[in-house]
């Protein structure tokens, strides 16, 4: 659905839309650079947004960090220092 607002057009997307999309870009059918030309959907960070919202692998972009009890005390005592 489009709307006009102070001369431009603000389009809302369907949450089934935005599941399909999301969908795609999770079972690897297409890339969020992909979605955006096959849907003609404009905005650059639209989509990262769904994904964060209404998608399983909710760590993209993130660093998860795995240490050990030890390597733990370590970056304490480094970060009273």
């Amino acid at each position: 659905m489009k709307k006009v607002t102070d001369e431009r057009i603000r389009t809302e997307y369907s949450s089934a839309f935005k599941r399909k999309v999301v969908q795609e870009i999770e079972e690897g059918k297409l890339s969020v650079e992909e979605a955006n030309r096959r849907y003609g959907i404009k905005g650059h960070s639209t989509i990262s947004k769904w994904l964060k919202a209404m998608g399983n692998n909710h760590k993209i972009g993130k660093v998860v960090r795995i240490e050990t009890e030890k390597e733990y005390g370590i970056m304490r005592e480094l970060d009273c220092e």
